[in-house]
């Protein structure tokens, strides 16, 4: 009868270490996916972050092209002006 209950224990011993085993592997995807979710939280940040930066220059990019055609319709209009008074001042020198 004592080798059953030996016998017993041992089979118990084994089934608790299986179980500490199983215990530590779930702490450990336990773990795992707490840094899983800390790092997707970051992602979901960045992709935030990313998408209102290309935003801002898409704005910034419109204001510029829309500053350089004024420029390019004032340089345009300066240079008809500067022409216009070169080719006056020409025909007064005359």
């Amino acid at each position: 009868m004592t080798d059953d209950v030996g016998g017993i224990l041992k089979q118990i011993l084994e089934k608790l270490q299986k179980l500490d085993s199983i215990e530590n592997t779930v702490k450990t995807i336990e773990v795992n996916l707490s840094k899983l979710e800390t790092r997707t939280a970051k992602l979901e940040s960045f992709q935030e972050t990313v998408a209102s930066d290309i935003e801002q220059l898409k704005v910034g990019q419109d204001l510029i092209e829309k500053n350089q055609e004024k420029a390019q319709k004032l340089l345009s209009r300066n240079w008809k002006l500067s022409t216009r008074n070169l080719l006056n001042w020409e025909r007064k020198k005359s």
